[in-house]
């Protein structure tokens, strides 16, 4: 009796312990039986655009009211090819994601964010917006087969501060102001300075005649366009885009640093069990060194991923 007692209570501690290791995935449960709930519907393409349009304007409504802002966002954004299958996460169809997202928004002291599931085979999340109020989260599929409930708040933490700095803004107006404006200066320069310079004056604007003149001053124009293109596409918004991730995970890491590092190292090592909490604890409170790889590149968007992960390590061990 005495030793059936001592088994029964090692079993159960044993459970005890090992359930937080368990990558419990609700969120991607309550997407799959959401979109089975679906799965019987034979609308057509139409319908299928107007449910979801309709979905949008009530996740703004009530975060807000449907504004000429976010109308205006949505025919621009929401109305692409593909958009239609998306799922819209609300209190209804996901309501344990969507709990979580109203948290995270809460901390961040932004409004409660459109988050729309779309049906895919890649691992990836991103922030669409055009301001904070028009913040909109793109979750594929597969990251929520990928990631457990623990990882998933770092990315979604991740992807609000994206929408708390106003990243989407930023790289809007640089691509449709700041990269015109840049053209336009080496157009003049090209007219002014750099064609008398190499000796070609003959081609400059200063020559006389109405047809030359627009003929070289649509010339440099173009080529400065291309050249403000190359040089915003090549160097300035890589380094930029860089720059926001970075900005982003420090704000995920104010939220919870170690649900992030678990995101980033499930990512990397897809193939292992993914991490829990104690496992964050426990790989950080041991012998760990420092994940390796190769550098971030000048053209690369994305600081290199083992980058990141010692990032967040250092933030982890800050806290332990």
């Amino acid at each position: 009796m005495h030793k059936v007692s001592i088994i029964y209570a090692l079993a159960f501690f044993s459970a005890l312990t090992a359930a937080p290791l368990h990558a419990t995935q609700t969120y991607y449960n309550e997407y799959i039986a959401y979109r089975k709930s679906l799965s019987s519907d034979n609308a057509s393409l139409s319908t299928r655009k107007k449910s979801f349009a309709q979905s949008v304007k009530d996740h703004f409504e009530a975060h807000g009211g449907y504004t000429a802002e976010r109308k205006l966002f949505y025919k621009i954004y929401g109305t692409q090819e593909g958009m239609s299958s998306c799922s819209v996460v609300s209190a209804t169809t996901m309501p344990s994601l969507y709990a979580k997202i109203a948290t995270i928004a809460k901390f961040f002291g932004i409004t409660h964010p459109l988050t729309l599931v779309i049906p895919s085979d890649r691992i990836a999340a991103s922030a669409k917006s055009y301001s904070q109020r028009t913040g909109t989260i793109i979750l594929h599929s597969r990251l929520l087969r990928a990631q457990n409930d623990f990882a998933l708040e770092g990315m979604l933490a991740h992807e609000m501060g994206h929408i708390l700095h106003r990243h989407g803004t930023v790289e809007l107006l640089a691509h449709y102001l700041l990269a015109p404006a840049l053209g336009i200066a080496v157009a003049y320069l090209l007219q002014k300075k750099l064609l008398p310079l190499v000796g070609l004056k003959h081609l400059s604007v200063n020559k006389p005649g109405i047809v030359n003149r627009l003929l070289t001053t649509l010339g440099a124009l173009g080529a400065g366009l291309i050249s403000a293109k190359g040089l915003w596409g090549n160097l300035a918004q890589p380094f930029y885009e860089r720059f926001s991730e970075w900005q982003a995970d420090g704000e995920a890491a104010n939220v919870n640093p170690e649900a992030l590092f678990a995101a980033l190292h499930n990512l990397r090592n897809p193939h292992k069990k993914m991490m829990h909490e104690r496992n964050v604890h426990t790989l950080l409170n041991s012998t760990w060194q420092k994940e390796e790889g190769p550098a971030t590149r000048w053209y690369d968007d994305h600081p290199a991923l083992h980058e990141r992960i010692n990032y967040m390590a250092q933030r982890v061990r800050a806290n332990i």
